[in-house]
């Protein structure tokens, strides 16, 4: 189920947040402000983040981005720490990338700029995540890449539904809202993750709703013996559940898949599609019946059948066809052996951290 949210910045001006609040909206993210430097702090943001907090609606923020390489984004990161510095979300610190100039330089550029801010802000205790419009989150930034490295997407098109394609958390629908307490125009948004009070964040035990979202649990669970993160599943005509306790499946799956994590809640364990995702937020594929897996084995992120392979974690900077000439290969063997770990590598595209077998 779908929460309303909003998000503002200095161009909303005074708002009266219990009012807000009282018109239904259950979150807001908040603009901190822009570019490299503090003086470019949204003059809004105190009391904004003031406000909101009295009212209780929980909050998140976000950082409009003008970096043009990767060293800026993370000055950029180093930044928005500075000026949010002593202050605690509920809902993720988000990269807002959408200018112009960003895009004419290219999808890896963008998504490792978005990567290095999220990494920065992760390590700093927060909820990381991106902001990008539809066009944007399909040929700009890689959204599988950021979901795999655990942060979160809210996606931008207007609409009260999108045809984008990726998955993600949120969805700004419009920019001419009206919210009680507010004068004038304000985005909206719909929130289908469900985020813990912490500040920090930890992934934990999930569960996904009948929207794909996520939400946290932590009672009536247990490890699961012989089944850690990864472990290889043969699934038959499986039942899949939206949660530990629906009554009801939501259809059946058979294949390979793997354990999302240890744990076992009410008989029931999260499954994912793919060995890499195991413990990524927003991967879980839903929940089965242990009793009704085979236990196939234990994926790994870095292993490879080929006894005789070689792990090479790629860095800014490398190529695909200068890792073959190092290593004597082809690119598109490297390619060929990546595939069903990196779905989105191609001859043209890696990302920064990937561990490659060779």
């Amino acid at each position: 189920m779908a929460t309303k949210g909003i998000d503002v910045s200095k161009y909303q001006g005074n708002i009266d947040f219990s009012k807000v609040s009282a018109d239904g909206v259950k979150f807001i993210i908040i603009r901190s402000g822009y570019g490299s430097s503090t003086s470019q702090k949204d003059t809004y943001f105190d009391q904004n983040y003031s406000g909101a907090k009295a009212a209780g609606i929980p909050m998140g923020s976000y950082w409009y981005s003008y970096a043009s390489s990767v060293a800026e984004a993370e000055k950029e990161a180093e930044t928005c720490l500075s000026v949010i510095n002593g202050k605690s979300f509920t809902y993720p610190v988000f990269f807002d990338i959408e200018e112009n100039s960003q895009a004419t330089l290219g999808k890896t550029v963008c998504t490792n700029m978005a990567l290095a801010f999220c990494k920065k802000i992760k390590a700093a205790g927060h909820k990381a995540g991106v902001y990008a419009n539809k066009d944007f989150f399909t040929n700009y930034v890689d959204g599988d890449a950021i979901k795999t490295a655990g942060y979160y997407r809210w996606v931008a098109h207007y609409g009260t539904t999108t045809d984008y394609s990726g998955s993600y958390d949120m969805h700004q629908y419009s920019s001419t809202g009206s919210v009680n307490g507010i004068s004038g125009n304000v985005d909206m948004d719909y929130g289908f993750t469900s985020f813990s009070s912490s500040s920090s964040d930890s992934l934990g035990a999930t569960s996904i709703d009948n929207s794909g979202s996520t939400s946290t649990s932590s009672s009536n669970s247990s490890s699961t013996s012989g089944i850690s993160a990864g472990t290889k599943l043969t699934l038959s005509n499986v039942k899949l559940y939206a949660s530990s306790t629906a009554a009801s499946s939501a259809g059946t799956k058979s294949g390979t898949y793997y354990a999302w994590d240890n744990q076992k809640l009410n008989g029931r364990i999260r499954i994912t599609t793919n060995a890499s995702y195991a413990g990524n937020a927003g991967q879980v594929t839903g929940w089965v019946n242990l009793s009704d897996v085979s236990v196939s084995g234990t994926g790994s992120t870095t292993s490879s059948d080929n006894s005789n392979s070689t792990t090479y974690t790629v860095v800014n900077g490398d190529t695909l066809s200068a890792i073959a000439l190092k290593y004597g290969t082809t690119v598109s063997k490297i390619v060929s052996a990546n595939k069903s770990k990196y779905p989105s590598i191609t001859a043209d595209y890696i990302m920064v951290g990937w561990k490659l077998t060779i």
